[in-house]
């Protein structure tokens, strides 16, 4: 048995992820004869079409391809924080498929302001790693818990 699916099957697929018709609708527009049949029939094979193991997981790869498609990853953050930085009205945002295929590209304007550059400045220093590393004076001999948690919080205890 081949794993592909026949045109009939990837339409109906492609159909049913987009969301925009119940299964049974799905199946009328690929196969229009079935108009012809009972609704329970139509429905019956509707069913058994949305849950054939090989279209199933066409459609949940539809649904992984567009979450992907949509989560926004590191270097993106990075490339629209650095534009905030240097005041950069302007940043092109290119979307890729995982073959390296341009899907969508879209110029994105970013009035920055002085507390947005501030902010970014911050939230890159987190991202890559190079906040300093906290130093903090713990007593060992305060066996107080709350002396010990201001120890801990850098407060220490007065």
């Amino acid at each position: 048995m081949s794993d592909k699916l026949t045109a009939k099957q990837e339409k109906f697929a492609v159909l049913c992820f987009e969301g925009n018709m119940s299964n049974t609708e799905c199946f009328l527009s690929v196969y229009p004869f079935a108009k012809k049949w009972k609704r329970k029939t139509v429905h019956e094979n509707a069913s058994r079409m949305f849950n054939k193991s090989k279209v199933a997981a066409r459609i949940q790869e539809l649904r992984d391809q567009a979450v992907t498609a949509a989560i926004v990853t590191r270097s993106e953050s990075l490339m629209r924080l650095s534009a905030i930085i240097r005041n950069n009205r302007v940043v092109t945002i290119i979307v890729q498929d995982e073959e390296g295929t341009v899907v969508s590209q879209k110029d994105v304007e970013f009035p920055a302001k002085d507390n947005d550059i501030i902010k970014s400045i911050e939230r890159i220093s987190k991202m890559q790693g190079w906040e300093a590393a906290k130093v903090v004076a713990f007593d060992s001999n305060n066996t107080d818990p709350m002396s010990r948690l201001l120890g801990l919080l850098g407060e220490g205890t007065k």
